[in-house]
């Protein structure tokens, strides 16, 4: 029960986006996650995500490239991280795009196209449009067993963040309401959400489905490492009692 190849702590969108890649790789996966909800601080967002150069700005037709991202983000970062991050910054630009598409690929995550600009449009490299992409809503019933140990957010979750910014949510949320009330009664009806919520029940499904087993309430007191300093496992706490998981 407690041989893997690899395990993973904690159960945000990069945590589940690691597991799925793992999993989707042949490997036997386990994440566990200290509190007794899943998802993270990440089932609590709003779910906007900046990829540059992404499918389905291209499949919309809005011509993008890694060249002018890569541009952007050098044009505005602070000058002491130039020569820090600037790998960091490349290995992004090229790997963000494939892990949208491999995403769309192996959850039951919809991208949508959100109309937002980057933040410094007028950097070289910078777009009106194209780049934030964010889940249509989900039902959380896709989890099956672990449907109500999704996180909750603070904020509800009724509306996608694409609905959020094209309706101006925030400053006429009345108006709002009214232009898809139907789609309102349909979420709250089956248990649907966006944002965040969409996010992690992608996420989480796709997870499942390759064979991820998940453990709650499951607290990581130390890495395992061998003579030569390598991890090789996690000393995890569950209720009072502490256990070895070898990651091969």
């Amino acid at each position: 029960m407690n041989e893997f190849d690899v395990v993973v702590i904690g159960s945000g969108s990069a945590a589940c986006a690691a597991a799925l890649r793992a999993a989707k790789g042949g490997l036997k996966v386990l994440v566990i996650e200290k509190s007794n909800r899943l998802g993270g601080t990440s089932a609590m967002s709003g779910a906007g995500i900046w990829i540059p150069a992404n499918h389905v700005a291209a499949a919309a037709g809005v011509a993008d490239s890694k060249k002018e991202a890569l541009s952007y983000l050098h044009a505005v970062q602070p000058p002491e991280q130039k020569e820090s991050d600037s790998g960091r910054w490349a290995a992004f630009v090229e790997a963000a795009p494939d892990m949208l598409h491999f995403l769309a690929s192996n959850t039951p995550l919809d991208f949508q196209l959100v109309a937002e600009p980057d933040p410094f449009t007028e950097a070289p490299g910078g777009k009106m449009f194209g780049r934030i992409v964010t889940p249509d809503a989900l039902s959380r019933r896709l989890l099956g067993r672990f449907a109500a140990k999704l996180r909750r957010s603070t904020l509800p979750h009724s509306f996608t963040y694409k609905e959020a910014v094209d309706l101006d949510l925030y400053h006429h949320p009345i108006k709002a309401v009214f232009k898809v009330w139907h789609k309102l009664i349909h979420r709250w009806l089956t248990n649907a959400g966006g944002q965040g919520t969409a996010l992690m029940v992608g996420l989480i499904k796709g997870c499942l489905d390759a064979g991820v087993e998940f453990r709650l309430e499951t607290r990581a007191a130390r890495l395992i490492q061998d003579e030569e300093k390598r991890v090789t496992g996690v000393e995890a706490e569950h209720k009072g009692r502490n256990t070895e998981i070898n990651a091969s």
